[in-house]
């Protein structure tokens, strides 16, 4: 028996972004991590944020053990220059999406524990105001990659 729920376990991890783990009511898919020159100390995470239930979800933050940080910003124009923001919490209005992606919201990973190449998993652990926390895994992809599939943890 204990094979067998090691077999459906494993299987359960493998499945893709478009099955939803138990009924967490935040759904994220099209998670990549952008790649970055050889040692390069930020990189850029994409991905939507999408919000199932029938109230606001607030994102208060984001962890990963390959960073020793990780951070939401928002890019935007001021005076003609391109600058950042960081986003203490992200909302997310009930059944809405929010799209982290290029030169708008988007998350940074910051101090990679090791160099990363494009293949590579990066679990990210994304925590809400109601102290959920929902356990993602993004590929690291070439920067035309585009944003893609991910596979979701519980």
């Amino acid at each position: 028996m204990r094979i067998y729920q090691t077999f459906i376990l494993i299987l359960a991890m493998a499945l893709p972004a478009v099955i939803f783990a138990g009924n967490h009511p935040l759904h994220i898919s099209q998670g990549m991590i952008q790649a970055g020159p050889p040692n390069a100390q930020v990189l850029a995470g994409y991905m939507i944020l999408e919000n199932s239930s029938d109230k606001t979800i607030v994102i208060t933050g984001a962890t990963s053990p390959l960073f020793k940080q990780v951070e939401f910003h928002q890019t935007f124009t001021e005076g003609g220059m391109m600058r950042m923001r960081k986003q203490e919490q992200l909302s997310i209005p009930a059944h809405k999406k929010l799209i982290l992606k290029p030169g708008s919201y988007h998350m940074m990973l910051i101090n990679p524990t090791r160099s990363l190449q494009p293949g590579d998993q990066v679990p990210v652990t994304i925590k809400t105001s109601s102290k959920n926390s929902l356990t993602i895994t993004l590929t690291v992809k070439l920067p035309d990659s585009g944003m893609q599939e991910h596979h979701h943890h519980h």
